[in-house]
């Protein structure tokens, strides 16, 4: 009967289901007749069906052993040897596999035998034994007595043995993935799972960058309940190497395009496939922790044992991973905690090195975090998303972190990084910018202690205005926040916002009507913020610089501005063509700021103490802001050259019902126009302030005490009203004293060196007369109005008082100081002039 005949007869049987026929069919055949039919049917789309005909027709008998360990020898030399598609391979072993119960033991052994010598010497397009060897070791185990070359052992011993040989064999790169994916369905002891897995993770090296995430993929689930942190140390030794370690050396040429152009073309093309291969590996490590797999829990256990190791956890590649599986909620709080721990551990050794010699050169290397999150970010993220939102997560957490006890500048340090994370993030992934705004926004509302996010949005500001534009909406949803924002938060968002500000004067003007609507507030906070922001506005604004639109401007052209225009197009649109109206606008920002000095005493400090600063940056503002000065100091300053004290220092500081109220902060007033007087200018002169300066030098020099009303049956520390406005007016007189020695040494030349010395020396008396005659006015005893004066004036923030108790001295309290650090830096200069 040909071969033809006998697979006819075959198929007609197994298809009636007639299994009696089908067995004497079978039976009758020769053994190598069946062989040769299966060899030539091999490599056809019907050959499952056929060989599921074959062994139907063997029932489980001594007569049919033979002949069943014959066809199935055959079959799997056929498909070792044969090109066969994967969908029929795993048929045919499929098929294979129901049999191996029906082997004999030693059949089992010699096709174990059979499976390790492909292992050892075939290539690996053909891997049928994957298979089919777990299949064959499970059988093999429950037997009590298998012999292998002439040793009788038990099954366990022998699946032991066929292990071990499998250990001690070279694995060809070609069939690790393979071999990882046969051994899951193995059963290993603990030992020889590591054994296994350690073996597996050393072909790493021998791999190309796209062979890594196949064999990953089955490694975790070999390591799926142990052994995973072994896995992931040889990950981050094979990353390190191929990829962070590269970025690394060229991180500091990056951004050069000679770079780009010069480079090896194979080396790029290998950087490439490794980061595609990496961001493969973490999608499947991902996965594997959505699913709960247990290796993940226990990385996460063994990094939070090695946290006080910032130098291992803070690995780019294990920070990768960590940052990809906190976007899992029931791990975030876990990763977090790591990773805030470590970075504290690595700051903590920084202080001690710098504190200690002996310890610098026992740890000579440091974690250099900043430098770490570089190469990370080095990095493409656009393809690891994941990695990228955890990020940014853990740049808020460390941006948000408390200062505990003693440990304030760990928590300083821990801000910087979130800062320096967010800043670098989006000036080079410029996609999470709108994110990013809007949760720094959002903690800037809903926060107490918000500096750091402030600064941190300062910091975006200046570096990526352009894009920062494309989120106007935002941007201007937090300036119109700005009145329902604490004074101090407030101030510190209108400076975080103008370099976005002074680049587009759509914002601007946003700015500037919210500014308007907050200086005539009820709450004295607001205004004093309304103020500080005109100023810092005034001192950012050059009046020959880049021109800016007029809020009309600038609204006409925005509406009829296509949206599809470039952010440099929309700059040039909203440029003007002169300096004229950069002009008009600091122009309109003084006759803004000149209706505070119809303000509270507190308001008008703050306009003292930063109209300067505007007028440092445009000189060509001095004449406007001299003669709005002097329009106001007429009201206090007495021209009269004879007329002793100069000032009208009871207008100064009034009696209102039961207590006294100062209506002018002179010395701050004075020193805020000597400023202006000493600022350099080739646009106006000063004639006018300096000339008012001398003759407040001059004539203060002149006063006695009696010329300031004071003698020494005024008791300056008595509860009426009339003592509290004498003692507000002895803190005048030291601060216009105070104002007028910071314009002696603001004006000091080395050709007036011996005059203004002179004068400075006779101002200081002056002032040390008048503090000694507050100084003797002491009071033992409790005050009645608990205050050491009654009078209303600006209050700072370190002002404190303390309510004298019975029995205690109570004595004259001195103003702060109106000079600021220029006039100190300043006399340091003249004394090693």
């Amino acid at each position: 009967m040909s071969l033809k005949d006998i697979e006819v007869k075959l198929k007609t049987l197994g298809v009636k289901n007639d299994v009696a026929s089908l067995e004497a069919f079978v039976s009758s055949l020769e053994d190598e007749k069946i062989c040769s039919l299966v060899s030539c049917k091999i490599c056809h789309s019907d050959a499952p069906q056929l060989l599921s005909y074959l062994y139907r027709g063997m029932p489980q008998n001594s007569a049919t052993e033979v002949k069943r360990f014959k066809v199935t020898e055959r079959v799997l030399r056929g498909l070792q040897s044969q090109e066969l598609q994967n969908k029929q391979v795993n048929a045919i072993v499929s098929r294979l596999v129901l049999e191996v119960e029906k082997l004999t033991p030693a059949q089992l052994v010699q096709f174990c035998d059979y499976c390790i010598h492909c292992i050892q010497h075939e290539d690996g397009e053909r891997t049928s034994w994957k298979d089919l060897l777990p299949k064959l070791l499970s059988v093999l185990v429950s037997n009590d007595s298998v012999n292998h070359a002439g040793i009788d052992m038990t099954g366990s011993e022998y699946k032991s043995e066929v292990i071990r040989t499998l250990l001690m064999v070279q694995w060809r790169p070609s069939i690790v993935t393979s071999l990882a994916s046969m051994f899951i369905e193995v059963s290993l002891t603990s030992e020889q799972h590591l054994q296994v897995v350690n073996k597996l993770c050393s072909s790493f090296e021998q791999l190309a960058p796209p062979e890594i995430p196949p064999l990953v993929h089955q490694l975790l689930q070999l390591c799926k309940n142990k052994h995973g942190v072994a896995l992931f140390l040889r990950l981050q030794a094979y990353f390190c190497t191929r990829l962070y370690n590269r970025l690394l050396s060229t991180a500091s040429s990056s951004e050069s395009t000679s770079l780009v152009a010069n480079g090896d073309s194979i080396g790029l093309a290998s950087e490439t496939e490794t980061q595609a291969a990496e961001a493969t590996v973490l999608f499947h490590i991902l996965q594997s922790a959505r699913f709960g797999h247990a290796s993940i829990r226990n990385f996460l256990k063994f990094m939070k044992n090695v946290a006080n190791a910032p130098e291992l956890v803070l690995d780019p590649f294990l920070l990768t991973v960590l940052l990809s599986v906190s976007n899992i909620s029931i791990y975030q709080e876990q990763v977090f905690d790591v990773l805030k721990c470590t970075m504290q551990r690595a700051v903590q050794e920084e202080e001690k090195k710098v504190e200690s010699a002996w310890l610098r050169d026992m740890m000579p290397s440091c974690c250099d975090v900043e430098f770490i999150f570089t190469k990370l970010m080095a990095n493409s993220l656009r393809e690891r998303s994941s990695v990228m939102e955890g990020l940014v997560n853990l740049a808020f957490i460390l941006l948000g972190a408390k200062a505990a006890k003693g440990k304030e500048s760990v928590a300083e340090k821990l801000r910087r990084f979130g800062m320096f994370v967010l800043v670098r993030l989006t000036r080079k992934h410029t996609e999470t910018t709108g994110p990013v705004l809007q949760r720094l926004t959002d903690c800037i509302i809903t926060g107490q202690d918000i500096t750091q996010y402030t600064d941190c949005l300062h910091q975006m500001a200046m570096t990526i205005p352009l894009v920062f534009n494309e989120h106007r909406a935002i941007i201007i949803a937090l300036l119109e926040m700005l009145t329902k924002l604490p004074g101090p938060v407030a101030e510190n968002v209108v400076y975080a916002m103008l370099p976005i500000v002074r680049s587009f004067p759509s914002l601007r003007d946003v700015l500037i009507m919210v500014l308007r609507k907050a200086l005539f507030a009820r709450d004295v906070g607001l205004r004093k913020m309304a103020v500080s922001g005109f100023l810092q506005l005034l001192s950012n604004l050059d009046v020959k610089g880049m021109a800016v639109l007029s809020s009309s401007q600038s609204s006409q052209r925005s509406q009829g501005r296509p949206p599809a225009h470039s952010l440099l197009t929309q700059i040039d649109l909203e440029a003007g063509n002169s300096s004229t109206n950069n002009e008009a606008i600091c122009l309109e920002l003084l006759g803004v700021l000149r209706r505070c000095f119809m303000q509270q005493a507190d308001v008008r400090l703050r306009l003292y103490e930063g109209l300067h600063s505007g007028v440092i940056r445009n000189p060509e503002l001095r004449g406007f802001v001299q003669d709005m000065l002097i329009n106001h100091f007429n009201q206090f300053y007495q021209s009269d050259p004879d007329t002793l004290p100069p000032l009208n220092l009871t207008k100064a500081v009034t009696l209102r019902d039961v207590s006294a109220e100062l209506q002018e902060p002179l010395g701050h007033l004075i020193f805020s126009i000597q400023q202006v007087a000493s600022t350099d200018s080739s646009d106006s002169s000063p004639t006018k302030l300096i000339n008012i300066l001398e003759s407040l030098c001059s004539r203060m020099l002149k006063c006695s005490l009696e010329n300031f009303g004071l003698n020494e049956a005024t008791d300056l520390l008595d509860g009426l009203p009339e003592s509290q406005q004498q003692q507000e007016i002895v803190r005048q007189i030291l601060g216009v004293f105070e104002a007028l020695m910071g314009y002696t040494i603001s004006t000091w030349t080395k050709d007036t060196s011996a005059e203004k010395a002179k004068k400075l020396n006779s101002l200081f008396k002056g002032y040390s007369r008048v503090a000694e005659y507050a100084k003797s006015n002491h009071k033992t005893g409790k005050k009645t109005d608990g205050d050491t004066g009654g009078a209303s004036r600006p209050k700072r923030k370190d002002d404190k008082r303390v309510a004298p108790t019975k029995g205690r001295t109570v004595t004259f309290r001195f103003p702060h100081t109106v000079l600021d650090y220029h006039v100190t830096h300043r006399m340091l200069c003249i004394l090693h002039m």
